[in-house]
């Protein structure tokens, strides 16, 4: 072997390097902020997807108190604001009164009328927009949006934006039944 070779391999910088083989923190540094960048991208998405999910289930839990009120209706000739007077049976673990179901996680279905109309209203505390199930003649229903999320998951059911706004910051959508 030549000198320069056998210099080169024992030098104490090679041997360390050898022993300690490591990365660099620009290294480290890179790759936490690779990490940090599709954090910020899949965050979003993901807060979408879950108030999507909690969203269609309480559309779908909309749509059977309407088909009960609709019986009720052929029956007695009138929509009931009691859920009690329905032959439905909602998702276990609410609490029932006379005009609405509340849940331990924020959700609320309730039945209103006829005053403001007779619909089914339903909300979270986690979705960020309230369904409202219009009841008799209306060819629509309404998406009120709470925020930026709501207003996607409103125009995700096909909604347009009706210029209303109920309360400050809230925009009323109409989805087509």
């Amino acid at each position: 072997m030549s000198k320069i070779y056998q210099k080169n391999i024992l030098s104490p910088k090679n041997s360390v390097k050898r022993k300690f083989g490591g990365f660099t923190l620009i290294e480290l540094l890179v790759v936490v902020l690779i990490i940090g960048i599709l954090a910020a991208i899949a965050l979003p998405q993901y807060e979408k997807a879950v108030a999507k999910s909690r969203f269609a289930e309480m559309i779908l839990v909309s749509k059977s108190i309407e088909e009960a009120e609709k019986l009720y209706f052929m029956e007695n000739g009138t929509y009931t604001t009691d859920f009690s007077a329905l032959s439905i049976q909602l998702p276990p673990g609410g609490t029932q009164t006379v005009s609405g179901v509340s849940y331990a996680d924020g959700t609320y279905y309730g039945i209103a009328g006829p005053s403001g109309g007779w619909r089914i209203a339903s909300s979270g505390n986690d979705i960020p927009a309230i369904y409202q199930r219009l009841l008799q003649s209306s060819s629509f229903d309404q998406c009120i949006a709470k925020s930026e999320i709501g207003e996607y998951l409103c125009k995700d059911l096909g909604g347009s934006d009706s210029n209303v706004s109920i309360v400050a910051g809230n925009k009323v959508y109409r989805i087509p039944k």
